[in-house]
């Protein structure tokens, strides 16, 4: 077995791929290979036990569906109309946004997220807790433009994290604290 839940097989090719046991695009079609039998990779982790620095895990608000079968699912909502709601007590999600019936009906074009078709949606998220009143809107700027940047490096026709859906923070420090980039695999 390999560790972490990975799962691995060989191409055609020789090269030695692995693949992920998870929710999102974990499959053979998303597999990282070596060349034929090396990846590159690096480790930049060094935090304290859950038990000692319990964490928060919050939804990006420009965050998209991974549904298989649909290219992007209208997730989010209208911030400023009342959606906002906290999770439920003792759990690690921080406040989010429910997910929304789709703006397109059954057979029309790919559904699309909030943030692609409403033109007052970063208005609305910069008027919502914890962006309204601390510099995470500025945060979340600067994973977002992280994330591109780490996918321009590689090489042609090589996406980076071009979504990140989930991010967290420290509980202890409230909204005054820095988020957490935390990426368990290509990014």
């Amino acid at each position: 077995m390999w560790p972490c839940g990975l799962q691995h097989r060989a191409r055609a090719a020789n090269n030695i791929c692995f693949y992920g046991e998870c929710s999102y695009y974990c499959s053979t079609e998303h597999a990282l290979c070596g060349k034929p039998d090396q990846i590159e990779g690096s480790l930049a982790a060094f935090l304290p036990d859950l038990s000692l620095a319990k964490r928060k895990t919050w939804r990006n608000p420009w965050r998209r569906s991974y549904h298989k079968r649909k290219k992007a699912e209208c997730v989010g909502g209208a911030l400023g109309r009342g959606l906002w709601s906290p999770a439920s007590p003792g759990s690690r999600e921080g406040w989010f946004l429910p997910d929304l019936q789709q703006r397109t009906s059954r057979g029309s074009r790919p559904r699309q997220t909030v943030w692609e078709v409403d033109p007052d949606y970063c208005e609305e998220v910069k008027q919502t807790p914890p962006y309204d009143s601390s510099h995470r809107i500025l945060d979340v700027m600067d994973m977002t433009i992280f994330d591109f940047l780490m996918g321009t490096s590689r090489a042609p026709g090589l996406p980076g994290n071009m979504d990140r859906h989930h991010y967290e923070t420290f509980e202890k420090f409230g909204n005054e604290t820095f988020i957490i980039h935390l990426d368990n695999g290509r990014g």
